[in-house]
C-alpha cells in the first residue's frame, strides 16, 4: 500500500502525510530530465509515480519504460500507475499493470481522463507494439481505468497506441472499464484493446 516514486527535477517537496501516504510537489524542473525503468517497480496496491519536469518550455523532459511496473492486488482492488512528463515512451517490452481482485485500478499516461485533474500533460505518447497496460479486475469487481494523453490543445501533441490495453471486468461480476487514448493527433496501428465484462455492461 505504499508509495514508489522516480522524480527527476531539481527542487522537489515531500510531503509525508498522516495517513502513510506521500504527496509529492515538483517546484522546479531540470534540463534534459530523465526517468527511466528497465527493471522491476513493484508496489502492491499502491502508488507508482514516473515524473521528469523540464526547467522550461524550452527544454523537454522524458520518461521511458522498458520494463515491468506493477500496483496489483490479489485481494483488493488494483493500485495507481502514473507517468507525465513531456515525451513518454513505453518500449516493446513495457508491462504496466494495475489489476487487483476485486477491481482495476487506475493507469494515467500524459494526463488524466480528457484531461481532467493537475498532472503535467504530455506532448507525445508513445506504446510501442509489443507494450502491455492491464487494469482488469481479476475475480469480481470493475475493470479499471487506462488514460494515454498528450494535449490536444498543442498542435505539436501526438499520442501514439500500437500495444495492447485491457481494462475487463471480473470473470465472477462487475462491469468493464474505461479506455481512452487522446490527442492533438492519434495514431493507431495493430493496436488491440479490451473492456469486456463476462456477468455486467461493458466499459467504453
Amino acid at each position: 500500500d505504499g508509495t514508489t516514486s522516480l522524480v527527476a527535477a531539481s527542487d522537489v517537496t515531500l510531503d509525508l502525510n498522516g495517513d502513510g501516504t506521500t504527496s509529492i510537489t515538483i517546484n522546479q524542473g531540470v534540463v534534459d530530465a530523465l526517468v527511466e525503468n528497465n527493471q522491476i517497480i513493484k508496489t502492491d496496491n499502491g502508488l507508482v509515480l514516473l515524473s521528469a519536469r523540464a526547467l522550461d518550455t524550452l527544454t523537454r523532459s522524458a520518461v521511458n519504460n522498458t520494463g515491468v511496473i506493477e500496483a496489483t492486488s490479489l485481494t483488493e482492488k488494483g493500485g495507481r500507475i502514473i507517468l507525465e512528463g513531456d515525451d513518454i515512451r513505453l518500449s516493446e517490452t513495457s508491462e504496466i499493470d494495475a489489476s487487483g481482485a476485486t477491481g482495476g485500478g487506475e493507469v494515467l499516461i500524459g494526463g488524466d481522463w480528457q484531461g481532467s485533474g493537475d498532472m503535467h500533460q504530455a506532448t507525445t505518447v508513445t506504446m510501442d507494439s509489443g507494450a502491455t497496460i492491464d487494469a482488469n479486475a481479476t475475480d469480481n469487481g470493475d475493470g479499471g481505468k487506462i488514460v494515454l494523453w498528450s494535449d490536444i490543445n498543442n498542435t505539436d501533441s501526438v499520442t501514439s497506441a500500437h500495444g495492447t490495453i485491457n481494462a475487463k471486468a471480473g470473470p465472477n461480476g462487475g462491469d468493464g472499464g474505461r479506455i481512452e487514448t487522446s490527442g492533438y493527433v492519434i495514431r493507431t496501428r495493430g493496436v488491440s484493446g479490451s473492456t469486456r465484462a463476462l456477468n455486467g455492461e461493458d466499459g467504453l
